[in-house]
Formats: C-alpha cells, structure tokens, sequence
C-alpha cells in the first residue's frame, strides 16, 4: 500500500521541485523513514498561492494522499508538517478555507476513518493564529480545543459512578483489568449495534476477554431506565453494562467525558491511563492484538 501511495504521490508532484531525483532514495527507505521525509517534503513547490489548483481533480484528493503519506512518521513529526502545511496555504483565504476544511473532514469529523484528535489539535492553535480566523472560527476551534482536552491520550481518565443493570453501584477507577474497554452507546443507535458486532468479530478480542485480560464497559449516559432495560440483550454479557446514577448526568451535565457520537469508545489500562479516546476500531484491533501478544504470546 504504501509503495503504490508512493507512486501515486510521485506522480502528482511529477512537475514540482520534488522531481524523480528525489524520489529514487523512496523505495530504500523503510515506511516510517519515507514518512518522515514525506512529512517534510511533501508540499515543496506546491503554489499555495495558485487557486485555480482547487479546481483539479487530481488536487482534491492530494491532502487525503498527504496524510496517508505521513501517517507512520512520529507524532511530533506529524504535527509540525500539519501546522507547517496550515501556515503555508495562509496567503490566501480561499487556499486556508480548503486545507482548513479538509483537515476537519479527515482528522476532526467522527465519521471519519481517519480521525486523529493528537495530530489536529496543534492545528487548531495555529489556525487561530490566522487573519482568515473569524469570530464563528475561533469560537468553534476553542470548543474543539476545550473538548479534547478531556481525557486526552496518555492521561489517567476521570472517574465515573454508575449502576449496572443489576442494580449494583460503583466507580469506573475501582474496576481491575488489565484493559478496559469503556463502551459510551445509545440505545437504538444502529452504528452502536454494528460496532459491537464487529468488535465481536475480534478473534483477538476474544482471547483477551476469556482471559480475564480485556472488560468490557458499557455506559449508557441518558436516564430513560425502560430503553436501557429493553437493550440489555445488546450489550455481551461478558461486559459490565451500566448508566449514570439516578438523578445524574455526568457526561451531559458535568462534561466529564467528550462523546461527540455514539458509540464513542476509550481504552484504558490498568492504571486507568488513556491509551485510545474516540477509538477508530482499526486502531483498536491493533492494541487487542499487541495485548494479545503480550499476555498470551503468538503473533
């Protein structure tokens, strides 16, 4: 994939100063290597100043190729060529409103398969820097901006009260496993339903939850006690299955959690540090797998 990825951007920037000269060391690199240096060069001699490229087919689909391209580099790696990217396509409103907008679909928008809070939210800063940075813009990057700095990747995650469907109370910090797999759903909501038969489908998954190594946490935030009651059938019955306390709203109210869809899905570890926020489930699979191989051993 990534070497098809490679000729593919090859092409596109066939008439820029990344000519084939360039590109010949790309095949004697290793992935991550060729991401880092994708990461640096990737937009050199792109006219940021040129609208008319907006018009091309071959362009518009250059910013998700970009991201592909740059996806196995570090994080601070990544992260500097985004806000690099942002500063570059600022000579223009239209050029900022077009890279602005495509990184919000690939990066920020909660169906995207691509989504990656750590990777935009350094561009948020930056683009608040922008002249082109209107009052509606800088009230809705400050909101995202507040939302992801809860639970972000890496911190111990807030604690939660809830009752299980059995009626028994208690605190998502008290719970011992070695993962946890907290699971924020609607009732009804039919990509909740097809997120947890996909996760079923998880042969990893399985393992570790027969080993008592991954709990599943289900936690339903709203308070109409029949609808979780008739969906309790939904939720494995290997998991915890549980909501807010009576009377409580503590994802809503108190905005403990950022649930911007449902399902929204964190993974957390023994010691309750975030390990996934928002989880695409590829990347979930890829910590079931590399737990897997820690606990369990094989591939």
């Amino acid at each position: 994939m990534m070497k098809k990825l490679v000729l593919i951007i090859a092409f596109f920037f066939g008439c820029m100063s990344l000519n084939a000269q360039l590109f010949r060391p790309l095949d004697q690199m290793s992935d991550e290597e060729r991401s880092v240096f994708l990461a640096e060069r990737f937009w050199d001699g792109f006219p940021f100043d040129d609208t008319t490229q907006l018009q091309s087919n071959q362009f518009r689909g250059a910013i998700q190729r970009y991201l592909q391209a740059i996806s196995l580099a570090d994080l601070p790696t990544i992260q500097r060529s985004l806000i690099e990217t942002i500063k570059k396509a600022d000579t223009n409103e239209r050029m900022y409103r077009f890279f602005v907008e495509s990184f919000d679909f690939y990066l920020n928008d909660a169906l995207s398969d691509m989504r990656e809070e750590q990777w935009i939210v350094p561009v948020w800063h930056q683009m608040l820097q922008s002249k082109w940075a209107t009052f509606t813009d800088s009230t809705r990057l400050n909101f995202f901006i507040k939302l992801a700095a809860k639970n972000p990747v890496g911190s111990i995650a807030t604690d939660l009260e809830f009752i299980t469907i059995e009626g028994q109370r208690g605190k998502l910090l008290e719970l011992e496993a070695e993962f946890l797999l907290v699971f924020f759903y609607i009732p009804g909501c039919v990509q909740c339903k097809m997120t947890l038969d996909w996760i079923e489908e998880d042969s990893a998954y399985h393992e570790l939850i027969r080993a008592g190594i991954l709990q599943g946490f289900a936690f339903y935030p709203e308070k109409d006690l029949n609808l979780f009651r008739t969906y309790r059938n939904n939720v494995p019955n290997t998991w915890i299955n549980a909501r807010d306390p009576d009377g409580m709203s503590q994802l809503e109210d108190d905005g403990l959690y950022q649930m911007r869809g449902a399902p929204t899905i964190y993974l957390l570890d023994r010691n309750k540090k975030v390990v996934l926020k928002d989880a695409r489930l590829d990347l979930l699979f890829d910590e079931f797998a590399k737990a897997k191989a820690q606990f369990l051993g094989g591939d």
